[in-house]
């Protein structure tokens, strides 16, 4: 029952990670894309 219950857990965090990961490029590319327009 417990393994379950923590396998659950790192499935949930692996996803956050994921998710995170994917926000922070989204947020570089719109940075980079800022900087290019000024230029």
């Amino acid at each position: 029952m417990n393994n379950m219950i923590n396998r659950a857990k790192l499935w949930e965090g692996k996803i956050l990670l994921r998710k995170m990961k994917n926000e922070k490029i989204k947020w570089k590319k719109k940075k980079i894309e800022k900087v290019k327009s000024l230029f």
